[in-house]
């Protein structure tokens, strides 16, 4: 989740990574199997030169598969590191943490971070509290809540902000735990996840029935069923489930008309299998048989 950490004094020593930048980068090139976490944190030899660093860095780790944790506290990365690490981001679907606290990021480099997250799906946690240049602009918010629109991945942000844009933030990163947690359980995330949402809107406005209405199926012109219909036992015909209430067969539950299709037929007015209509959301099923005339 989004976290406010309060502000706190610490007499702790924080412990200076004793790796070499240059060894590092090397087994990354090299897409060393045993090199799993890259971990340079206060390296004062990464802070001597830190864009630089940091642009090497984000060139090896785009074609790396195996490095899933990025830590680069204390490194002196400022936007132009952050900006580097970032398009790096959009290649790289492997790292799953990435740590950038207490470094020199400006408002375009957290802008740049934001505006990764649309094309990332890997991310899981990352740390971008106490920037020495202080909390991030308005437009870089902005950046991450427009990203919000299609990253369903990342569950954990730590920073501080007072913005108000940081409500948007927190209900998009509260909105990724639930779509995790829904799919852990195996149910439904079809009425949550933008991604989905954004399709299924893109669909029903692409898919235009004959009378010209939105996303609404129109069964081909058939001749008007006026007398009731025997019952036979399923499955029977999409015209014969589109018949008035009163004529349909006797072992039909008028409410549940779409179960009674044959798998073929359900696929082609549903736009779904049977399975996944019973995994959908009560509304999403109500509107799907009302726009196939099966209500």
């Amino acid at each position: 989740l989004l976290q406010v950490i309060p502000l706190v004094h610490c007499t702790c020593h924080i412990m200076a990574s004793t790796q070499i930048p240059a060894e590092v980068l090397e087994k990354v090139r090299a897409n060393d199997p045993s090199l799993t976490k890259v971990n340079l944190a206060y390296s004062s030899l990464f802070t001597s030169r830190a864009d630089e660093l940091a642009r090497e860095f984000a060139d090896a780790l785009k074609s790396n598969t195996v490095v899933t944790e990025l830590k680069l506290p204390g490194c002196g990365i400022s936007g132009t590191g952050a900006a580097a690490l970032a398009d790096m981001l959009k290649q790289n679907q492997n790292i799953t943490k990435l740590d950038l606290e207490k470094n020199q990021i400006d408002t375009a480099g957290i802008q740049a971070i934001g505006e990764m997250l649309k094309d990332n799906k890997g991310l899981v946690e990352m740390n971008l509290l106490n920037q020495s240049l202080g909390a991030p602009g308005e437009v870089a918010l902005s950046a991450f809540v427009e990203s919000f629109e299609y990253n369903t991945s990342l569950m954990n942000i730590i920073w501080r902000l007072t913005s108000r844009q940081s409500f948007k933030i927190n209900a998009c990163i509260t909105r990724n735990n639930e779509i995790a947690r829904r799919l852990k359980a195996g149910m439904s995330v079809d009425d949550i996840d933008p991604n989905i949402r954004r399709n299924t809107a893109a669909a029903l406005l692409a898919s235009r029935g004959a009378d010209g209405t939105p996303g609404k199926w129109v069964p081909p012109p058939n001749e008007e069923i006026t007398d009731k219909i025997e019952a036979r036992g399923a499955p029977y015909t999409l015209k014969e489930m589109t018949a008035k209430r009163e004529l349909l067969p006797d072992d039909v539950d008028p409410d549940k008309r779409e179960e009674y299709l044959s798998d073929d037929d359900f696929k082609k007015v549903m736009k779904m299998s049977k399975d996944e209509y019973a995994r959908s959301p009560g509304w999403k099923r109500r509107q799907k048989k009302k726009e196939s005339g099966l209500w």
